[in-house]
């Protein structure tokens, strides 16, 4: 998931890669099958793919969210000109019991 989301993101251009040691290290990534016929992506022998990760890790954690944004906004975007409903009623505070302290 991490290293698909990363890869979607280089391909289709919404991620640039600037540093050239990280594209040194996406030069020498590539996906081998398994011998159960699955797909895995890695680095080749006697390379690293350390800023691969911490790239995707930095894509991924800024846009996690990205896709239930876009579901926040399609079902809780009001009509336009349409103000939200606010509770203007005085707060009633919070009562905790500690068991008869």
């Amino acid at each position: 998931m991490l290293l698909g989301r990363f890869i979607d993101a280089v391909e289709n251009g919404w991620l640039i890669l600037n540093s050239p040691f990280l594209i040194e290290e996406v030069k020498s990534f590539e996906r081998k099958l398994t011998g159960s016929g699955m797909s895995r992506i890695e680095h080749q022998q006697d390379k690293k793919d350390d800023r691969i990760f911490a790239q995707a890790m930095a894509y991924f954690t800024r846009h996690a969210m990205d896709v239930m944004l876009q579901r926040a906004k399609k079902r809780y975007n009001l009509p336009k000109g349409k103000q939200p409903v606010i509770d203007t009623t005085p707060h009633q505070g919070m009562t905790i019991n500690f068991g008869g302290l």
